[in-house]
């Protein structure tokens, strides 16, 4: 993990190296990611499901966090959505490890913050024009 390029893009919150974890990262006491990059997935299929082996149900929220840097991503993302939905994760996609970064860092942000804060504001009265 030391030497990740992710870690580069954390601008915004702390973060500190820890061996003994099983995800990739964790962004609160109930949420983690694991990382793919796609063309390591396209070589190595079965390295997402030993590490859902080893993660179990240990959070609360699970990321599944992809980055897409293969030519033709099509089928390898139709197959982890299927993994995704069969296994309890939130599939979010990346395409370079800034963005990626970014991702692991807003979840962090919003750790402790209320959901209405980022749902979507509702008109009190559907009849009111913009």
């Amino acid at each position: 993990m030391r030497g990740n390029p992710l870690l580069k893009a954390f601008r915004n919150v702390p973060w500190e190296f820890e061996d003994s974890l099983i995800p990739d990262y964790v962004m609160g006491q109930t949420t983690c990611a694991l990382f793919l990059s796609l063309r390591y997935h396209i070589l190595n299929p079965d390295y997402i499901h030993e590490r859902l082996k080893q993660l179990k149900n240990l959070y609360e929220l699970r990321v599944l966090l992809v980055q897409v840097d293969a030519s033709d991503p099509h089928h390898a993302l139709k197959y982890l959505t299927r993994v995704c939905l069969l296994a309890n994760l939130t599939l979010m996609l990346a395409w370079n490890p800034e963005e990626a970064g970014r991702i692991i860092e807003t979840y962090k942000i919003f750790e402790n913050k209320p959901p209405d804060l980022i749902m979507e504001k509702q008109d009190d009265d559907p009849f009111m024009k913009p």
